[in-house]
């Protein structure tokens, strides 16, 4: 179907998920993205970018952020395993205080966090929270 169609919805997710799946995010992204933008495409494609190899334990991680607390490389680290493990809120206070210290890596917290939106949904109470914070923080 995706030869005939590159941007047929259906078909390009269920061949990002087996990618997904697979550990391919790379290749599922690039399936996506000829895929016009829709509900269930935005999510997918945030659920995508979420993804991550588990890596270092959140303990080692945590045990890291509080002996390094201005490494704002390590906090992202840290949220995003967070994020792997569905601890939602956990990861979005260390990805706001990312975005309220107003560094260099600004904009990669505030695009994670824009993906947990996109994958909570706007009617999650988190969602709604952190978008607030969010707004508060950046300006």
């Amino acid at each position: 179907v995706l030869e005939a169609d590159a941007a047929h919805e259906e078909a390009a997710i269920a061949l990002a998920s087996i990618m997904l799946e697979a550990g391919d995010t790379e290749s599922a992204l690039a399936v996506l993205e000829p895929v016009p933008s829709s509900a269930g495409v935005d999510r997918f494609r945030a659920v995508v970018r979420l993804a991550t190899e588990p890596g270092a334990p959140t303990t080692d991680l945590e045990a890291a952020v509080e002996s390094a607390p201005d490494n704002e490389a390590l906090r992202i680290e840290l949220a995003r395993a967070l994020i792997a493990g569905q601890d939602y809120a956990g990861a979005l206070d260390h990805l706001l205080e990312v975005v309220s210290r107003k560094g260099e890596l600004l904009d990669d917290a505030r695009t994670v966090m824009l993906d947990v939106f996109e994958v909570l949904g706007a009617d999650s109470p988190i969602t709604q929270d952190y978008r607030r914070r969010l707004a508060n923080a950046l300006f």
